[in-house]
């Protein structure tokens, strides 16, 4: 490793301790409360230090939206969907997507969960590039070709597509707040729940 690959790593070391640090004081005190006295008090580095990284509260704050927000749209947009199962396919895509949120469960409490000025959540509106990014279009095509088959129970695709989204990020924010953080517990919800609302819908189970 190159003097240079290390630094990067170093940096990116020492702004993951600021991210996490930054999380705790918003979980725990509220945004308004959160500083850069705070942060560096609690990872034991000085103000002047930090200001080296961010300009900012606010920096901070949407340096950690964005690069988890980033890393989501990234690893979801390049997910392969190789089963012979579209079902599972869907079900593959929606797991992705709560693995990775479920990677940085401090962060998302701390910045999605709360009501911080310049920061884009998950609402009832997807813009259409959020549409794009998620693949809640190309899990509306999975829909309307079962509907087409005559496997799919009547209903609307677009719709149930779009509020899927909608419930599994309700769904998500459940398990970061419960206080039981059990691995094998959680990971049977996700699968009983996604089965019940992938296969909920279709006829039989063909």
């Amino acid at each position: 490793m190159g003097t240079k690959e290390r630094r990067e790593n170093e940096r990116q070391k020492i702004k993951k301790e600021i991210y996490k640090a930054a999380s705790e004081i918003i979980i725990n005190e509220g945004y308004a409360k959160l500083s850069i006295r705070k942060i560096a008090s609690k990872i034991d580095y000085s103000p002047a230090f930090i200001y080296n990284y961010f300009e900012n509260k606010a920096d901070i704050v949407s340096s950690i939206w964005k690069e988890n927000a980033n890393e989501i749209i990234d690893t979801m947009s390049k997910l392969k969907l190789t089963s012979d199962n579209e079902k599972e396919n869907i079900k593959h895509l929606y797991k992705t997507y709560i693995s990775l949120i479920l990677e940085s469960p401090e962060e998302y409490r701390a910045i999605m969960l709360n009501d911080i000025e310049g920061i884009s959540r998950i609402y009832f509106d997807f813009t259409e590039e959020e549409k794009e990014n998620l693949r809640i279009k190309d899990i509306k095509k999975y829909y309307d070709k079962y509907l087409e088959i005559g496997i799919l129970r009547t209903v609307d695709t677009e719709k149930y597509a779009f509020f899927s989204w909608i419930s599994i990020n309700g769904l998500i924010s459940n398990i970061i707040l419960s206080s039981n953080k059990d691995k094998e517990f959680i990971d049977k919800i996700i699968d009983d729940y996604l089965d019940f609302m992938i296969y909920g819908i279709f006829k039989d189970d063909k």
